[in-house]
């Protein structure tokens, strides 16, 4: 085994030997100039995309379908858009770095075999792990013969063939995973090995530094090969492969190829003749691959060579500076044809190169520094002419004429010096007569004809057939041989060239109108009606009824996207299809009905700007997103942009046209493009996909992850289980699709989860709080042509519900249901009881509001009976009064009388007014007045009684005067009753006082009185209707509603009133009711002050 040192030394020496022959050759290579490029393009995969280097060695490609290549510094897997990059390989827990990449080979069991200069690596692409082997002791049976990998061949057998450069190795696969070492009965030990290839008749043929060898085998004879082998003795034999019948082509350093016939009797010697423009770019052959097509491609350190059966010799590619499409570097070390049929291309300074398997063989014609060259990359108008050369129309830059022979463009400007030059450089339309002659549409130059290598003009100011405008847009010559002109709006001229007279189309057509006269194409169908779009609207002039008809969307608004009408044309079933602002529409003449086609059918753009009908009735479209292709009978869209070759994906109005060998073209805004449509291949297979990534909370997890999530690669996995907290997931798949991979779409859906079909063009599932359950991801994909194929069911996905919805959690809930029931079952039993007695409390209170609403109606009905006799009472009272002289006994006695009926009076009044408070009829009546003064006088009336019965009676405030609104009979009511139960729950030696105070919001008056206080049993009915308390000594009792009666007409003003007793043990006791009185008035109704 070698040591780490002589490996590093080995490994720098083969780097900068690769490295100075590949130079050498390339130096070489741009002195050779390309025998025929032809329509190949190549793609390039550079470190831009990923690539960890741009030296590339090897490929191979897994069952799956993933690219795997091999550099310089390390391996890499691409997917057609995602590159993954393995630079350090796991042996033994060691970290193997920056390693060299020789060879690579997929073997039957998903396994890929990687060859270095420093050992023989296995990676498991299920368990995403690493075996590696190496040379363990000179000449053991049980090692490599050397740890520079040259060569790996898996046979029919499953053996793996591996050839160093010191000898032949032969590995068997064991069922626990290891490898074993198999014997090999040959001369072949020591030979330094470059390549190994088994053929059709199950020989194992080893291309070695000095010759052909080939390993014996008892089931096969190999006597045939004797005589070739003699020929390739002390040759270099680099590569080997074998064609369709059954050829052998082997490649050699310096000597150049050989092709052998099928009986291995005659082969052909081919070898790079110096100066000649065809052959082989080399004598140095890395690489012969056989593509789908049968074609024989050969890899050199000087190019790129493609064998040509019809000539026996070869087209050759080589890299051209100014060709972004060509080869990328003429080195090439490797050639790989993948399943869909595209050549892979490795070279040692250019990255990777790819001929993809289906072409699009788009021409482009654009401007350039060459003065033979297109004037302008804005193409407006295309025509053929005659012999086969083409007229294009530019935008500003004139006219031009291909000749397609000479690959040349002539230029036709307009020269105010020359009069008869082209009218102007915005050309609009383009018109080959039947006679031969171009017809020029021009903005603002009118109506060009070209004839006799002069331009003729018809403008707006001409005195003799002059034309609507000079704004020409579009023309037409119908097959009674009449130009049609239009015009920018301004309607249509007819112009007949046998009488040389111009008209218009409301002449020949009297009393017809066209929706609208800005005209934008024509086209006249198999049946001879012409066809008109406007702006507004489409029109058709019938062939027989001299009638002119229009179609707008108002008359077909479900069928009609848009009146902006671009261009019509019929395909070969006779179907009228018109291209939109908003869509393809197609017109049924049988039905008078329309049906539009629109992005969600698959059209590239929406606004339709050409269509063109090619041999095969598919209909290609212009659009302001690429090219569509559709085919009518299956309804299915093919998409093209700058991916597939175009120039630009927008293209411009009426410029489009079909000549005479079929082939199409269409103008855009960076070129013109030209191809012939069955040359147009398009992909029919429907890509798989393949898991490539799993990421939890934005981490992304593999099978080496500690977490032990995944137990093999994702891309292996069927099924996958998380936690409840684990369902924030994202699922990164490929669509392995390597024909313009980054056209693919896919669309995913999460069953049990969405919905609806998720559509990107990012190959990424997201899924954010995911309940517990089962979900299956189902993924499907679109192709670069737009062929979708059929779901694939991707991945199982289990989410584990939290540990409280487990099944030990359902027993424990199940307990607490029973307990609970119980609860339960107690609780609405005490609920019972409780409803019982709050019955009876209701029937209590309902009880009580009879006796209160008898008590009511009692006192109103005394209060009647007794103040009509009081009234008559009070009359008489008045008059014995005035007959007695004022200082007669009999006076006091009368007065007496007379004060006692008016108390009783009032009181009498103060009970209706409590029955109208009671049932809310109580109508206040608010005047401004002195509070202060309004409430001293109240307190004034019971100074006498406080002085008998020896009160210490007294009244103070914080203002002198304060205005106040208030009604001041009420408010007398209240507080001559405060100070009444103040004065009669007051004994002798006690106080009472009144106290009078502001606050920002109130004015408050307070009565404070030292007496009996009110017990705690009585404060919580104290305002209640008929509530009494007994009065001290001989104090009559009141009727009850006092207080009742107060709280009522204090909220009447929008106030409130409050109390509190304090009763102490020594008699020092304190009752205080308050009456918060509001300031201002906004807060009466404006009914009090009337």
């Amino acid at each position: 085994m070698h040591s780490p040192i002589k490996n590093k030394k080995v490994r720098m020496l083969y780097a900068i030997c690769l490295y100075l022959i590949a130079w050498t050759f390339q130096i070489c290579g741009f002195a050779q100039v390309a025998y025929c490029q032809g329509p190949v393009f190549f793609k390039h995969l550079t470190v831009e995309h990923g690539l960890s280097s741009s030296s590339v060695l090897s490929f191979t490609q897994d069952k799956s379908g993933f690219i795997w290549i091999g550099t310089m510094d390390g391996l890499n897997r691409f997917d057609g858009r995602k590159m993954k990059v393995f630079k350090s390989f796991y042996k033994d827990n060691i970290i193997e770095q920056n390693i060299q990449i020789n060879k690579l080979m997929a073997d039957e069991k998903q396994n890929i075999w990687i060859g270095t200069n420093n050992g023989l690596y296995i990676y498991d692409t299920a368990q995403d792990s690493f075996q590696v082997l190496f040379q363990s002791g000179r000449e053991s049976p049980r090692s490599l013969t050397n740890n520079n990998i040259k060569a790996i061949w898996e046979d029919h057998q499953g053996y793996v063939w591996v050839g160093t450069e010191a000898g032949l190795n032969k590995i068997a696969s064991e069922q626990n995973g290891k490898y074993r070492f198999l014997p090999i009965d040959s001369n072949l030990q020591g030979k330094n090995i470059q390549t190994i290839f088994e053929d059709g008749r199950k020989h194992i043929l080893v291309g070695t530094t000095s010759g052909l060898f080939i390993v014996p085998d008892k089931r096969v004879s190999g006597k045939k090969y004797e005589t070739l082998a003699a020929e390739l003795i002390g040759k270099e034999i680099t590569c080997i492969a074998e064609d369709q019948k059954g050829q052998l082509w082997i490649g050699t350093n310096r000597h150049g190829l050989y092709k052998i016939d099928q009986g291995l009797a005659n082969w052909k010697r081919y070898t790079h003749v110096q100066g000649k423009d065809s052959g082989l770019t080399s004598n140095h052959i890395t690489k012969i691959a056989m593509d789908g097509k049968g074609r024989i491609w050969l890899g050199t350190l000087k190019g790129l060579n493609l064998y040509d059966p019809t000539r026996d010799d070869f087209k050759t590619f080589q890299h051209n500076s100014a060709d972004r499409q060509s080869l990328s570097n003429n080195g090439i070390f490797d050639l790989y044809v993948d399943k869909q049929g595209s050549v892979w291309i490795a070279t040692f300074f250019g990255g990777v190169n790819i001929i993809e398997a289906l072409t699009t063989n788009f021409k482009v014609y654009q401007t350039s520094d060459q003065k033979n060259s297109i004037s302008s990359n804005i193409i407006s108008a295309v025509a053929e002419g005659t012999d086969n050369n083409l007229w294009v129309g530019t935008e500003d830059e004139g006219l031009n004429l291909f000749d397609r022979k000479r690959k040349t463009f002539h230029h036709y400007k307009n020269s105010e010096s020359v009069p008869s030059s082209l009218g102007s450089n915005n050309v609009k339309a383009l018109l080959k007569d039947t006679r031969g002659r171009m017809w020029i549409g021009l903005y603002n130059g009118g109506l060009d004809l070209f004839e006799n290598k002069v331009f003729k003009h018809f403008r707006y100011d001409d005195k003799i057939n002059p034309i609507k405008s000079n704004d020409v847009t579009c023309l037409l010559e119908d097959r009674n041989k009449m130009i049609w002109i239009g015009h920018q709006a301004r309607g249509i001229n007819i112009y007949d060239p046998e009488a040389r007279k111009m008209t218009t189309l409301e002449s020949l057509y009297p009393g017809q109108k066209l929706s609208n006269s800005y005209i934008t194409c024509f086209f006249q169908d198999s049946k001879n009606n012409i066809w008109i779009g406007t702006k507004q609207g489409l029109n058709r002039v019938d062939a027989n009824g001299r009638s002119i008809k229009y179609f707008l969307r108002k008359q077909f608004p479900d069928q009609l996207n848009s009146d902006i009408i671009n261009c019509v044309t019929e395909d070969k079933n006779n179907v009228i299809w018109i291209g939109t602002y908003a869509g393809l529409t197609r017109y049924d003449p049988a039905k008078n009905k329309f049906k539009t086609f629109t992005l969600t059918d698959g059209l590239s753009g929406n606004m339709i700007v050409g269509i063109l009908v090619d041999d095969k009735n598919n209909l290609w479209l212009s659009t302001n997103n690429g090219l569509s292709k559709f085919d009518v009978s299956s309804g299915r869209f093919s998409i093209y942009n700058t991916h597939d070759g175009l120039p630009a994906n927008v293209f411009n109005y009426s410029s489009f046209y079909k000549d005479s060998k079929a082939n199409l073209f269409f103008g855009s805004h960076n070129g013109l493009v030209e191809f012939l449509p069955q040359e147009i291949e398009t992909n029919h297979t429907a890509p798989e996909v393949k898991l490539t990534g799993l990421y939890l909370a934005g981490r992304q997890v593999t099978a080496r992850d500690p977490s032990r999530i995944l137990s093999k690669s994702i891309t292996d996995t069927k099924g996958l289980t998380l936690s409840y907290d684990q369902n924030l997931v994202s699922i990164e798949y490929a669509i392995l699709n390597l024909i313009k991979p980054e056209k693919s779409m896919s669309a995913y859906k999460l069953e049990g989860y969405d919905k609806n079909w998720v559509y990107t063009h990012s190959p990424t599932a997201s899924f954010t709080n995911l309940p517990t359950g089962k979900y299956s991801l189902l993924v499907k994909s679109c192709n670069n042509d737009g062929g979708w194929g059929k779901q694939q069911k991707l991945l199982e996905i289990v989410i584990l519900p939290p540990f409280w919805l487990t099944w030990w959690a359902y027993t424990f809930y199940i307990l607490l249901t029973f307990t609970v029931t119980g609860g339960i079952f107690y609780f609405f039993n005490s609920r019972a009881i409780l409803l019982r007695n709050l019955r009876f409390e209701q029937m209590t209170s309902a009880k009580q509001r009879e006796v209160h609403q008898m008590k009511m109606d009692f006192f109103t009905h005394i209060s009647h009976e007794i103040r009509t006799p009081l009234t008559m009472i009070m009359g008489p009272v008045e008059m014995l009064k005035s007959l007695i002289p004022p200082k007669s006994s009999n006076q006091k006695l009368v007065s007496s009388i007379q004060n006692n009926a008016e108390r009783l009076l009032k009181l009498t009044n103060d009970l209706m007014d409590f029955r109208k408070a009671d049932a809310g009829h109580t109508q206040l009546k608010i005047a401004a007045g002195d509070i202060i003064k309004f409430s001293k006088s109240i307190y004034e009336k019971f100074t006498e009684n406080a002085s008998v019965q020896q009160i210490d009676y007294n009244f103070s405030s914080t203002h002198e005067s304060v205005i106040l609104y208030f009604d001041p009979e009420h408010l007398e009511i209240v507080l001559t009753n405060l100070l009444s139960n103040a004065l009669k729950f007051t004994p002798g030696g006690k106080r009472i006082s009144m106290q009078i105070s502001l606050t920002a919001e109130f004015t408050e008056i307070k009565v404070i009185d030292s007496g009996i206080g009110i017990s705690a049993e009585d404060q919580s009915k104290i305002f209640t209707n008929f509530y009494q308390i007994d009065a001290i000594g001989n104090k009559k009792p009141g009727s009850g509603i006092g207080l009742a009666f107060s709280k009522s007409l204090i909220e009447l003003h929008h106030g409130k009133i409050s109390f509190y007793s304090i009763l102490n043990k020594d008699n020092e006791n304190e009752t205080c009711f308050s009456v918060f009185l509001r300031l201002g008035k906004d807060h009466f109704d404006k009914k009090a002050f009337e």
